[in-house]
């Protein structure tokens, strides 16, 4: 390895031995090896193996302080990662590169709930962008019944959302980890159609597929020519195609170019050659959300869990499109004939050919009215004005089909509970909602959950956008009612009264269609302190 004494070599990889005899390639960053894990060139970015930066357990301890990585061509990728912390009762805060900057922090629910011990083990927080190192602070919150105790046993540190993802990381026992996968980035991407210039400062891979220039000594100009060349040649079809499918079709690349998230469909590119224009997205085996509410087989039960994980999959794809992309976006057609499932039954929303980006200072897009019947919002309807609460309104559709199993139009019914929409909150009103629930929610799901899932549900279809929750507030909610229970409940005032309602009800009249015996304990938690 040369010393690190220009641009290039940040990005010098080494080889090294492990103890089975393998080689395995590593970044040394300010004198610290990081063996590489995977590594995507267009978006900047390569997980390595990163030492675990907080950790209080029996012997096992890491002092807080993060990897540095000032004056290094690296940051923490705040889109690729997550901030997870394990442990009970304990008060996370996370400093920036100064001591005195608190730039996040979470509170772990308590260690017992209900005078039992609590199966909650921690809370997660975001990071900012551009974050190049931090420290790690984790207090015991004094608690009025035994104020004495000591901090229990915690881990926290930066860890790559898609292993916190896929590896239920509160599911396993950390006590003999010392690293755990991180993503780095070494640049922003900026998408676009690639015009690469000739010279000897462009080189490609020895195939052509793939090319880049520089442009400067800190901007290169990255692309794959074969996809390149397709977006390119797409805005010369309107001459062989009616205009408004040619519209979709161009408007679906320009978005999806702009996206980078776990939760919505990838596109690898677009194919000219076929009589219809076609767009190649990455293989989702396990067909459309629809499907699998409505065509349910015993081979593979839609459990509660399932949906209330596939909810919240939804839900922060949405808070990603309209909160956290460059500019945000409305997809304007939410369903669950859009949302597409993985090999592992995970939702990738899908199908943007009517979104549309908005500018940040914009709090609306006058359109003529277009959506799926039974999804659309009536306010949009009525003033052809589309918000990112009409989204919000689609999204409750979505998760009322959760709940009940049932479509949102349907001919076979009657005229009254012909809409789902119109049905569910009348059963909601009448304090009729296990009526109408999908028989394996019942069986399978928790009812306090159930109920709290149901009002967020109501409160997503209220008929005045103004007063629906936001898609980030969704998202956080539907992950505090899954680490919670349904025990922690956002002091929300009359909705909070609401539930003790429909949960006395559950109590008092056995005869009633929620009648089931369930804890009435309930602890009011601000939602800011757990995310």
């Amino acid at each position: 390895m040369k010393h690190q004494d220009n641009s290039n070599d940040w990005f010098n990889v080494i080889c090294n031995k492990t103890v089975n005899g393998q080689k395995v390639p590593f970044l040394n960053i300010n004198g610290t090896d990081l063996q590489i894990l995977d590594f995507d060139f267009f978006k900047g970015i390569v997980m390595v193996n990163h030492p675990i930066t907080y950790f209080n357990c029996r012997k096992n301890h890491h002092n807080g302080i993060s990897l540095n990585l000032i004056g290094t061509r690296f940051y923490y990728s705040d889109s690729d990662n997550i901030f997870w912390s394990s442990g009970c009762g304990n008060l996370v805060t996370v400093f920036g590169n100064e001591m005195d900057n608190v730039i996040s922090g979470c509170l772990q629910p308590s260690c017992r709930f209900n005078n039992k011990a609590s199966s909650i083990v921690g809370c997660r927080v975001n990071i900012p962008q551009g974050l190049s190192s931090f420290y790690v602070n984790m207090s015991s919150m004094v608690d009025s019944i035994d104020y004495k105790r000591e901090i229990s046993c915690g881990f926290a540190s930066m860890i790559s959302s898609d292993y916190h993802l896929t590896s239920e990381l509160e599911d396993i026992d950390i006590s003999n980890r010392r690293h755990i996968p991180t993503q780095l980035q070494w640049g922003t991407p900026i998408s676009g159609v690639c015009q690469l210039n000739d010279g000897l400062d462009t080189s490609c891979t020895f195939d052509g597929e793939y090319c880049w220039s520089r442009l400067s000594s800190i901007h290169l100009y990255a692309c794959n020519r074969n996809i390149n060349a397709d977006l390119t040649l797409c805005e010369g079809m309107r001459k062989k195609f009616d205009k408004k499918e040619v519209e979709q079709f161009i408007n679906e690349v320009i978005i999806l170019s702009q996206i980078n998230h776990r939760n919505v469909v990838k596109l690898l590119g677009c194919c000219l050659d076929a009589e219809v224009p076609l767009l190649v997205y990455e293989f989702i085996p396990n067909g459309t959300l629809y499907d699998l509410i409505h065509d349910q087989n015993e081979g593979l039960p839609l459990t509660w869990e399932m949906r209330l994980r596939i909810a919240i999959e939804i839900a922060n794809a949405l808070f990603y499109l309209h909160s956290v992309a460059s500019a945000p976006i409305y997809h304007r057609d939410i369903k669950s004939s859009n949302i597409l499932l993985d090999e592992k039954y995970r939702a990738k929303v899908s199908d943007f050919g009517t979104s549309r980006s908005v500018a940040l200072e914009q709090t609306h897009l006058t359109t003529r009215v277009q959506g799926t019947f039974g999804y659309m919002d009536p306010e949009y309807f009525r003033s052809s004005q589309f918000t990112e609460k009409s989204d919000v309104y689609s999204f409750g559709v979505v998760l009322t089909e959760l709940l009940t199993g049932q479509k949102p139009i349907s001919v076979q019914q009657s005229e009254s509970v012909r809409s789902l929409v119109s049905y569910f909150l009348h059963s909601m009103q009448e304090n009729s909602l296990f009526n109408i629930l999908d028989p394996m929610v019942v069986k399978d799901g928790s009812e306090k959950e159930i109920i709290v899932v149901a009002l967020l549900a109501k409160r997503c279809l209220h008929f005045n956008g103004k007063k629906r929750p936001t898609m980030k507030q969704v998202a956080m909610e539907l992950e505090l009612i899954k680490a919670s229970g349904g025990n922690v409940i956002e002091d929300r005032g009359d909705e909070e009264s609401e539930i003790d309602d429909m949960i006395h009800s559950l109590e008092t009249n056995p005869s009633s269609s929620m009648s089931r015996t369930i804890t009435t304990d309930s602890v009011t938690f601000p939602l800011n302190s757990s995310f």
